[in-house]
């Protein structure tokens, strides 16, 4: 048995990444990684717990879901398997909308908040929004109330599927829905097919059916000069900006790249002829 975190670290290497090992150590401890640098030579109280760790991750689940947590816009979000993992990609979104967007007061809907990643990272991030976190599963509202609480950020949460329990008008729209259609199973990681949650992976006629019906209703709950935005996936840009342009045929509609430089979200600007 390893006498050190050195020696742990060491035996770990044989089965994960270094990233993932540091990782586990780091989350485990609550410690920087200067900190577990610092530590290294210190005698390892608890290699047990360290070790079902790392031959969890090693059978396949992912690291974010053994320890319960995941980084998101520098934020620590609590995830499990009711939830999928928030993805680097989306902190482009919030990007974004942040640089999009007035500091003053706006009327956000995040529809399908999942963890709650985007909702508290635009409500942290400005706090004068008012956002309303909506989810079909009521298990996701549960870890999206408490990733709030845990950021000490105070959202609206509605169980809704779309726009079915939505009342208001809003500012920005904003959705990262399921959009992975079936047939692309076989490209996609196992770890994610066995651990994240189909409800939040797949979705029907090619991965477009939340963006149909979202489409189906935008002009109702999108307000004038309003904006909505979507992630979507590498293929999907023509095929969702005609739904949302065909929603909303004054609309402003523009494909956004990521810094991959992949079709990465959608951008809806409702503009508004301002009366003579």
């Amino acid at each position: 048995m390893p006498n050190t975190y050195f020696e742990a670290r060491q035996w770990a290497f044989s089965y994960l990444s270094e990233a993932d090992v540091n990782l586990i150590l780091m989350t485990q401890h609550k410690w920087s990684y200067s900190q577990l640098i610092l530590h290294l030579r210190d005698t390892m109280p608890d290699f047990e717990d360290f070790k079902t760790a790392v031959l969890r991750v090693r059978a396949g689940e992912p690291v974010q879901y053994v320890l319960g947590e995941a980084q998101f816009f520098g934020r620590t979000f609590m995830v499990d398997e009711r939830v999928l993992i928030p993805r680097l990609e989306t902190e482009e979104l919030i990007e974004l909308i942040l640089n999009d967007s007035p500091i003053t007061i706006q009327n956000v809907l995040d529809i399908g908040t999942g963890s709650g990643a985007i909702a508290v990272t635009l409500k942290s991030e400005r706090p004068a929004w008012e956002i309303t976190a909506s989810d079909i599963s009521a298990a996701a509202l549960a870890v999206a109330q408490q990733n709030a609480a845990n950021n000490d950020v105070k959202l609206e949460f509605i169980a809704s599927d779309v726009f079915t329990n939505i009342t208001e008008s809003y500012d920005i729209i904003v959705s990262n829905p399921p959009y992975i259609a079936a047939s692309e199973t076989d490209i996609m990681d196992q770890n994610v097919l066995d651990y994240e949650p189909h409800l939040a992976l797949f979705a029907d006629n090619d991965g477009l059916a939340i963006y149909q019906a979202i489409a189906r209703q935008l002009a109702s709950y999108l307000a004038p000069n309003g904006r909505a935005y979507f992630e979507i996936g590498l293929h999907q840009g023509p095929a969702v900006a005609e739904l949302m342009q065909q929603s909303l045929p004054q609309a402003q509609v523009d494909i956004i790249k990521d810094l991959s430089n992949h079709d990465r979200m959608i951008r809806v600007f409702n503009k508004q002829e301002k009366e003579l």
